[in-house]
């Protein structure tokens, strides 16, 4: 009767463990500066880019905002990830990574993207907002995942 009690409480406290360590994302957190952020992209359709080489950087960057020179990011020892919501119909809509984490998966990268509330004063205007940052350089496999 005792082992069986012991066992019990043993096999609790692992479930517990484990809903705690799910519940902190299970992953170390990585990071991260803004490189850029706001509601104007030349970027009509959703993307998500995970950048390695300067080549792939300056391309990403005149995709974004036309003939222009990208912001120095050292790629010897960063890269840089990029979401964009894409053409929106009106102001009020807002898109901000808020996480990064190494797991055994590789990197996950977590954004939200805001809505305008009901009824909220907000201008006929396209916009495509965007959230891009700079972070340690990572070989492993990049997942960004959109939170509620």
């Amino acid at each position: 009767m005792r082992q069986g009690t012991l066992f019990g409480w043993m096999l609790g406290s692992l479930v517990g463990w484990a809903a705690v360590a799910h519940s902190l994302g299970d992953g170390l957190a990585v990071s991260f500066a803004t490189v850029a952020r706001g509601g104007v992209s030349r970027v009509k359709q959703p993307l998500d880019a995970v950048v390695r080489t300067r080549e792939e950087w300056a391309a990403l960057w005149a995709r974004h905002v036309g003939p222009a020179a990208a912001p120095t990011v050292d790629f010897s020892a960063e890269m840089v990830v990029a979401v964009f919501a894409g053409e929106r119909p009106t102001t009020g809509f807002d898109l901000e990574i808020i996480r990064v984490l190494s797991t055994d998966r590789g990197l996950q990268v977590a954004y939200r993207e805001r809505t305008p509330p009901p009824g909220a004063l907000v201008r006929p205007v396209l916009t495509a907002p965007f959230h891009v940052i700079r972070l340690p350089r990572s070989e492993l496999p990049v997942h960004v995942l959109r939170e509620p």
